[in-house]
């Protein structure tokens, strides 16, 4: 078992964030929830736009 890495909640099946490298409960699985520490702005910004 692995606890959130935000709030320390107790997971069995964990979310890793590919920005951080964190594992999260499926409440604080999103990037901007867990105020991540990754490159998670920069790939934001950058994807998707022309």
């Amino acid at each position: 078992m692995v606890k959130c890495d935000y709030c320390g909640k107790d997971e069995y099946m964990p979310f890793r964030c590919k920005y951080c490298g964190g594992y999260y409960c499926s409440e604080h699985r999103l990037p901007e929830i867990h105020n991540c520490s990754g490159n998670y702005q920069f790939s934001r910004s950058t994807t998707g736009q022309t």
